[in-house]
């Protein structure tokens, strides 16, 4: 088996368009499709679905922070994490969570994000050690789970959950409270998506995930790492040119 036939074009088009989107052109929706290699078509239907939850949203919410989370958390309803195949990829797909309304929590996150942001709120990610959750209204607004229907948070659960996490290799700070950037997230993305095709034994599309992490941050090992990785196991044919 030759690299060519891992990394073909339509993977490269996706790199293309991941980066731009991290560069400003298109934001989080269109970074996340491209990482699914969602075409034209499905990136329409799922703009189509997020305006539209969107314009409920904005119909229900109001100045107040906790009648916004309200709206949210009614408007999403029965999206909820998918704990009976936590680790499949399509838990990281924005396209298949719209369509089962399941997820892992980086995505519903997102999704949270990305309905709140159209209708008009602020909702913000945060990337907790070993989870993921949203802020909605803002530095001094209310911490939600939307993995768990968009329960409300308060700063010691968020403790626990990042002690636990952490197993004593640290403590908590606020800094694990502060909003993530678009190239963070979706660099979070990418590992859990690594995690779960190493986990499903599908080293075409691990290999085409750490592809798309390299061309992302050619600066850092641990994509070059995967591809090595690989490689060897697939026995490939000599690379072509990688992404830089």
């Amino acid at each position: 088996m030759l690299v060519e036939e891992l990394w073909r074009p339509v993977d490269e088009a996706a790199a293309t368009k991941l980066r731009q989107a991290l560069e400003g052109e298109g934001g989080l929706a269109s970074a996340l499709l491209a990482v699914e290699r969602a075409d034209d078509r499905q990136a329409r239907q799922v703009e189509a679905a997020l305006d539209l939850l969107a314009a409920r949203v904005q119909a229900r919410a109001s100045d107040a922070i906790d009648q916004q989370v309200a709206a949210l958390r009614a408007v999403l309803r029965g999206f909820e994490g998918d704990r009976d195949s936590y680790y499949a990829p399509q838990n990281s797909h924005l396209s298949r969570v719209l369509e089962r309304r399941r997820g892992l929590p980086i995505l519903l996150s997102s999704l949270w994000m990305l309905v709140g942001t159209r209708a008009g709120l602020q909702v913000h990610g945060v990337g907790l050690p070993g989870h993921f959750i949203a802020r909605v209204g803002g530095d001094q607004g209310l911490l939600v789970d939307p993995f768990s229907g968009g329960i409300i948070l308060d700063r010691e659960v968020c403790r626990r959950h990042v002690e636990r996490a952490l197993q004593g290799r640290g403590s908590f700070h606020e800094d694990h409270l502060r909003p993530v950037t678009l190239p963070e997230l979706i660099e979070r993305v990418l590992r859990n998506l690594l995690n779960a095709h190493r986990l499903q034994q599908e080293p075409a599309e691990r290999y085409r995930i750490a592809m798309l992490w390299a061309s992302l941050r050619p600066d850092l090992d641990e994509p070059r790492q995967e591809l090595a990785a690989v490689e060897a196991a697939l026995s490939l044919g000599k690379p072509g040119s990688r992404p830089n």
